[in-house]
């Protein structure tokens, strides 16, 4: 017995043609609007996949966790027979008690995470520090899911910003913001609208 019905049940599928397509759509979308593209790859959770959209122009991937980069990083490393990646952002905040992961990490491919809180940053400057290291991080701002990031309406908004891109050890790369509660628009309009409020936080 050959072709699919040779496949044991359930098995993931996946139309490369189509695939790439997609990829190629979304890419070209964000040329339109001028931005930098970087999936998620909570969604496919494929190295192979992540590396045909790098391939196609994404400035790089979003992973949910740690462990999750740790896989992405190493399945393509340079010398694994795929190319490595560019960068990845975990764009959630990080314990410092993963430091000596974090560390590992960025020896394997470039590393850029949130901070949401002065004094995890300043425990992630001293890691970074002791080590020899530089990360990349980015300051969360909460606009509106309420489920990490600094109040963007507290008098202490600017300067927790400008204190954690002063820290030792640390890159200072922006803000990052989701607006999680673009889940539950009902219209396109509705959708439209919050994105603007996002944009105006």
């Amino acid at each position: 017995m050959r072709g699919l019905a040779a496949l044991s049940t359930p098995a993931v599928l996946v139309d490369r043609k189509k695939a790439i397509r997609n990829i190629q759509r979304m890419r070209d979308a964000a040329k339109r609007n001028t931005v930098r593209l970087r999936p998620h790859t909570k969604t496919h959770k494929s190295p192979l996949i992540a590396k045909w959209q790098i391939d196609h122009g994404a400035a790089g991937i979003c992973c949910a966790k740690l462990g999750e980069a740790e896989v992405f990083a190493d399945a393509l490393r340079p010398g694994s027979g795929q190319a490595g990646l560019p960068d990845i952002r975990i764009p959630y905040p990080l314990n410092p008690t993963n430091a000596n992961r974090v560390i590992a990490l960025l020896d394997r491919t470039r590393l850029s995470f949130i901070v949401d809180h002065p004094a995890v940053a300043k425990q992630w400057s001293e890691c970074m520090t002791r080590a020899g290291k530089e990360v990349d991080i980015l300051v969360k701002v909460d606009v509106g899911f309420h489920r990490c990031g600094i109040d963007p309406d507290s008098r202490d908004a600017l300067a927790i910003v400008k204190q954690v891109a002063s820290l030792k050890g640390l890159r200072f790369r922006g803000l990052l913001s989701h607006a999680g509660q673009t889940y539950h628009a009902h219209s396109e309009n509705e959708l439209r609208i919050m994105a603007d409020a996002e944009a105006q936080t």
